[in-house]
């Protein structure tokens, strides 16, 4: 700001010195006397020169005008852009406080969010089907739904279904049930007595020829199921919360042990 101070008032010192050497109309007359002894100018020709020189020296003064008002109006133009620049600073960091209080909100709003899901987990139905064998000179497994959650659940329908394969990882993606049974009581209580769903004797054989292959090629019996359910926690909305329980298990009674969990994950999922 200071060097522009100074080059404006160069600028009218410079104006005022040509100014002052401009010629007026005395040292006009004695310049053209001097130079023009023979022949003497017309008065006409020594007026037109007169006004010539006071024009020229208006002209001086309004470039001279004109080029301080430039230099004003960069400064002003400058002092303006320095003003949107620190604005536009000011700006971003407002914006950029925005954004951190966006993500704040947003990241306690999901906190929240988890907390209150903790809670319905806790404290919601949550029913399992455990599979039992019975050595009563045969082998007859039971299965059996219980609730070992904290509220009571309402039972809509369940099925087991069960084939005679040598794997139980290459089922059929998605699975399919079929029709499914709806229980005459369905509401089951936490801890409450297990309930049987489905049993079977697997020593009576599907047929002879599955029971051969079951002795040659250590086929096995495939168990798998799904349990549906509600939650009979009051929700939001007025909707109940569903849920299901999908299982899955092999059986070989060639080998004389317990039924084993598998299947893909398609078939053992919990909501």
């Amino acid at each position: 700001m200071k060097n522009l101070v100074a080059i404006v008032f160069f600028l009218c010192v410079a104006v005022l010195s040509v100014s002052q050497h401009a010629p007026n109309d005395k040292s006009t007359s004695a310049i053209v006397h001097a130079s023009t002894a023979t022949p003497r100018p017309s008065e006409t020709d020594m007026e037109i020169q007169r006004k010539l020189a006071k024009f020229t020296k208006y002209l001086v003064w309004v470039g001279a005008l004109q080029f301080v008002a430039l230099i004003l109006q960069a400064v002003v133009f400058y002092r303006t852009l320095r003003q949107i620049d620190r604005q536009a600073g000011i700006m971003d960091g407002h914006s950029q406080h925005l954004k951190d209080l966006a993500t704040a909100a947003s990241n306690n709003a999901l906190a929240a969010s988890l907390n209150a899901q903790a809670v319905i987990n806790a404290e919601r139905p949550w029913v399992s089907v455990n599979v039992k064998q019975l050595f009563n000179n045969t082998r007859v497994l039971n299965f059996e739904m219980t609730n070992e959650g904290r509220t009571p659940a309402e039972i809509i329908s369940y099925v087991v279904k069960w084939q005679f394969r040598m794997t139980a990882d290459d089922l059929p993606i998605p699975p399919f049930y079929g029709p499914e049974e709806i229980p005459a009581n369905k509401f089951f209580a936490p801890r409450e007595t297990p309930r049987q769903i489905f049993s079977y004797d697997t020593t009576i054989p599907p047929n002879d020829s599955e029971r051969l292959a079951q002795l040659h090629n250590d086929w096995r019996f495939v168990f798998y199921g799904v349990v549906r359910y509600a939650s009979t926690l009051a929700t939001v909305g007025g909707d109940k919360s569903m849920h299901e329980t999908r299982f899955c298990c092999w059986y070989s009674p060639t080998k004389r042990i317990e039924p084993v969990a598998g299947g893909p994950d398609e078939y053992n999922l919990h909501t």
